[in-house]
């Protein structure tokens, strides 16, 4: 397996990240999950298999580089339930290596995705960070704890880029999605008919529901809503929740949601929007009538798109004849 370990800082923090594993692919099967797992990881990290463990995090990996320690409070984080996904998914291959890697130290992953010594005992997020990176999360550019730090990152690369742990990444990944899921659940029974039960009967719902049941329109806004919420889950809730009270059918409320998260002025998400637009029209996972009714502009902007990454001289002439999509896209409504 070809692989690229770089050694990185981050702020205060040093340690590794290693890439190398193969594209996420389109999902070839008809779940509104899958839909929402392949655009999100276009967004977050769109191979299999690309980890780090340099921003004082301990170990971050999958297709959300889900964390192993949340870095303000020390707690463990929702790594170690994808990892468990992941080692009860498969124990061949470079995935058993990893488990073995874990037990030769006397951790083991329980079942409720926590890291115990073999006596029962939770591991503390210092200890995760002292041994999967370095001390306080500075891995030394050299040394013993280098090398340390490096087995480790190309171990979890490993198991996370063999196609034997994929099911556990996408399971875990929607562990993740549709683990705060009370705002979520009130637009999927609003907008789905028939649809009720708890937010927990929803939740399972939704995992396995097809494009007919959810419909096209959900299908995509709450697809798109999962794409930014994995970057700031509070601030995406406030959005869906201000959308969800007015007045929408069906098609207003995914054209509303979807223009309000693209044109958000948090963080990055103006071109956070403009990147999910661009993996929506390239896709071919929704409707096309569907994506152009909601990204008028995304024909044009795909083709610009296009034009800048192989052939600027395109650029060019595109911007003159065809420049006016993402003009079109940011004031939709």
């Amino acid at each position: 397996m070809s692989e690229s370990v770089k050694y990185s800082h981050y702020k205060d923090k040093a340690g590794f990240v290693v890439r190398g594993g193969p594209k996420v692919q389109p999902p070839t099967h008809d779940l509104h999950m899958a839909r929402t797992f392949y655009l999100v990881s276009q967004l977050e990290a769109a191979n299999w298999g690309t980890v780090q463990n340099y921003d004082g995090a301990a170990m971050s990996a999958g297709p959300l580089h889900v964390i192993g320690v949340y870095p303000s409070t020390g707690r463990q984080g929702p790594l170690w339930g994808m990892v468990r996904r992941v080692f009860d998914a498969s124990s061949s291959g470079e995935v058993l290596a990893l488990k073995n890697k874990l037990a030769a130290i006397g951790w083991v992953v329980d079942s409720g995705g926590l890291v115990r010594s073999t006596d029962g005992t939770a591991i503390p997020g210092s200890a995760l960070v002292t041994q999967l990176s370095g001390p306080g999360g500075v891995v030394p550019p050299s040394g013993p704890v280098y090398e340390r730090a490096k087995s480790w990152a190309i171990a979890f690369h490993r198991a996370f880029a063999d196609p034997a742990s994929y099911s556990g990444q996408y399971e875990g990944t929607l562990d993740w999605l549709l683990g705060n899921f009370d705002s979520e659940a009130d637009a999927y029974r609003k907008y789905v008919p028939g649809l009720s039960g708890d937010d927990a009967q929803v939740r399972q719902w939704v995992r396995t529901a097809d494009m007919a049941q959810v419909g096209a329109y959900l299908d995509l806004a709450m697809s798109v809503y999962h794409a930014f919420s994995v970057n700031a889950p509070g601030r995406a809730k406030q959005i869906l929740d201000r959308v969800l009270a007015q007045s929408h059918d069906v098609r207003g409320f995914a054209k509303a949601l979807v223009t309000a998260l693209g044109n958000d002025s948090y963080g990055n998400w103006v071109e956070r929007g403009r990147r999910t637009m661009l993996t929506v029209s390239r896709s071919g996972l929704w409707p096309p009538e569907v994506v152009k009714d909601i990204y008028p502009g995304a024909t044009a902007a795909s083709m610009i798109a296009y034009a800048a990454e192989g052939a600027p001289y395109v650029l060019a002439l595109l911007l003159l004849i065809g420049g006016t999509g993402l003009y079109l896209y940011r004031q939709s409504t």
